[in-house]
């Protein structure tokens, strides 16, 4: 017969029994122990539970109540009163009401059915945190938590679980999050699972196994998440690119804790097209061919998977011009040499313009024929009242790629109208290049690098 049939046949003596334990013991105890009296000072109770028997729903379950002092010290002597919510013809045996031990421990057997039933203890004025106990179940569980939860990001759980009964555990997992999702796995010994809550809070994570045969188990964690991180994307390509040939972007994100950003990336080309990656993680690398001249703007977007959205653009001109022009150079006025058709030998790689100076650095830089110490000149190319003109505004020694020239004095060193009193704005666009020399007659060779779009800065 099992102790659950015992308690039901025999519930009256045994309450019988206790009243006579408790007149002579004062409050329930077995071990012998005297109750304190009910002013000692409670510092904390704390609770945990303990398999009795073989684990089926008749033999119940050990509920361990330990009481400490203020300063941590286990406390004898103290009464402590059980509580359950939850469940079928739950009680405690012998009593819900007993005394700590000189280890500051009252032990108490919860009986009873049920899947999901909520023990509290009380010593003096303090109570414990809630202990989730099952009554019907065989399986045991425990859980291994990698992720992000401050980033809502429950990156990986993994559950594993064992039969009391020595049998396997497999079956239908069940996933309630405590957000009102549930998820469902084909389970066998160990699932990983993975989550994203779309607000902050705690939530209980509630697992229940279950194999078809009516055996079952179940178990429960909570989960504090907080804010997401914010996060930063990025995305590099060219300025200029040729129909029917591809060009190639790079999207990469980073969050402000510097962790990996996995989320579903969607890239727009500015031509209609796009393009979605599902399982975005850290970095990806497109290419997309375009069929016709223009100016698009690219742009990619991100939707994390804490819940954080960030985008960024880039704008890829599309052009047959030859030699990595981005601009027709044969629709540009000269004010000095005009060197649409020199030779273009060198690539500018970059442009850096601040407000001290502005630099131009190319591949050919420092390899150009030297005259007088002086390698070349740098260009500038602009609009006034709706013409593009070019013109020099300094000498370059070999190798030199910045000079200190800023928006007020540009116009001031190309000397040459309409751009002698030209002033660039902020967000203005204008293109660079280097040429050998070409500010006077003699010269060493008719060489140039590509014209660079870029935009004004200041």
């Amino acid at each position: 017969m099992s102790l659950l049939s015992i308690f039901r046949s025999t519930r009256l003596l045994t309450m019988l029994l206790l009243g006579a334990s408790l007149a002579a013991a004062g409050c329930g105890s077995d071990s012998g122990t005297q109750p304190q009296l009910l002013d000692t000072a409670v510092g904390a109770v704390s609770l945990r539970s303990e398999t009795v028997g073989s684990g089926g729903s008749a033999d119940g379950i050990g509920i361990v109540a330990t009481v400490t002092g203020p300063d941590g010290a286990p406390l004898a002597g103290v009464p402590v009163r059980f509580a359950a919510q939850g469940g079928e013809e739950v009680d405690f045996l012998p009593s819900a009401q007993t005394v700590t031990d000189g280890t500051g421990e009252a032990r108490t057997l919860l009986v009873g059915e049920g899947e999901e039933i909520l023990v509290t203890a009380v010593a003096g004025q303090v109570a414990s945190p809630e202990l989730i106990a099952s009554l019907k179940g065989v399986f045991s569980f425990t859980f291994q938590f990698r992720g992000d939860a401050e980033a809502r990001e429950v990156e990986t759980i993994l559950v594993k679980a064992t039969a009391s009964d020595g049998g396997g555990a497999a079956g239908t997992l069940r996933v309630r999050w405590g957000d009102g999702r549930e998820d469902e796995y084909d389970f066998v010994d160990k699932e990983r699972i993975a989550h994203v809550y779309r607000e902050p809070g705690r939530y209980r994570i509630r697992v229940v196994l279950e194999d078809g045969t009516g055996r079952r188990g179940q178990a429960s964690f909570r989960l504090r998440v907080g804010d997401p991180v914010k996060t930063a994307l990025d995305v590099e390509g060219p300025s200029s690119a040729k129909p029917d040939e591809a060009a190639r972007f790079v999207v990469s994100a980073v969050r402000k804790d510097r962790e990996a950003v996995k989320g579903v990336l969607t890239i727009d080309f500015g031509d209609g097209s796009e393009v979605t990656v599902e399982d975005f993680s850290r970095r990806h690398t497109a290419e997309h061919t375009y069929a016709a001249e223009g100016e698009y703007k690219v742009k990619a977007s991100l939707v994390a998977r804490n819940g954080k959205e960030a985008s960024a653009t880039v704008t890829v001109r599309v052009s047959d011009l030859q030699n990595g022009d981005e601009i027709d150079m044969n629709q540009v006025t000269y004010l000095h040499a005009n060197v649409a058709n020199w030779t273009v030998s060198s690539q500018v790689t970059k442009i850096s313009i601040s407000r001290s100076q502005i630099c131009i650095f190319h591949t050919k830089q420092g390899a150009w024929p030297v005259f007088s110490s002086v390698e070349g000149n740098p260009w500038v190319i602009a609009k006034v009242n709706g013409r593009w003109y070019a013109g020099t505004y300094e000498w370059l020694k070999p190798g030199q790629a910045c000079k200190g020239i800023t928006a007020d004095n540009i116009g001031g060193h190309i000397k040459q109208a309409p751009l002698a009193n030209w002033r660039p704005r902020l967000g203005e666009e204008v293109y660079f290049f280097v040429s050998t020399i070409a500010r006077f007659s003699d010269r060493t060779s008719n060489e140039r690098s590509n014209a660079k779009r870029t935009i004004w800065p200041y």
